[in-house]
């Protein structure tokens, strides 16, 4: 057992506090701060990337975190070059001409473009707050998913207010399922 009384003073009320969420946010292009930044060896420990751990900071989401991670140092030559160039993104949106530390992208404010894999997010591009410049495809080419079982209401004053949709399932609930 553990007493909340010290932590909270008094008891813990759900009512004066917001309820985490844990759902990747939407597809997009978001305004973010780098919070952390390190070097992390690979699990199979032939190499290491860039984490980096950022904070969305306007918007609906403010507050939400992504991380992104920058495989720069792989036995891949193509994960290197692919790092290599996020770095190049990430110094370039930060005006950087180069850094020795990871530490020094801290705080660096910028645009990144994310997208949702599965039940997770993933951090796609890097760029100058204000500007994305090379959005990956599936930005341009997949129009915007409604929410899970219902219709947009459409624009003009006749149309049916939401109606319902076959529940889609998430990959946890698929799993379950099969």
């Amino acid at each position: 057992m553990g007493d909340l009384s010290d932590i909270f003073g008094g008891s813990f009320n759900p009512d004066e506090h917001k309820e985490a969420s844990l759902e990747p946010i939407p597809p997009g292009k978001y305004t973010v701060t780098i919070e952390e930044s390190r070097l992390v060896p690979t699990k199979a420990g032939t190499g290491a990337y860039i984490e980096l751990k950022l904070r969305v900071i306007g918007g609906p989401h403010a507050g939400r975190k992504v991380i992104g991670r920058l495989n720069i140092d792989n036995p891949s030559a193509k994960c290197r070059e692919i790092g290599c160039g996020q770095l190049t993104s990430v110094c370039r949106a930060l005006r950087r001409s180069k850094i020795d530390d990871t530490a020094e992208l801290l705080n660096g404010v910028l645009d990144v473009y994310v997208k949702v894999e599965g039940a997770y997010n993933t951090v796609t591009s890097y760029s100058k707050n204000g500007e994305v410049s090379e959005l990956p495809q599936e930005a341009v080419a997949q129009p915007q998913q409604p929410i899970a079982g219902k219709v947009p209401q459409q624009a003009n004053d006749d149309a049916p207010v939401e109606e319902e949709l076959p529940k889609t399932l998430t990959p946890w609930e698929r799993q379950t399922a099969a």
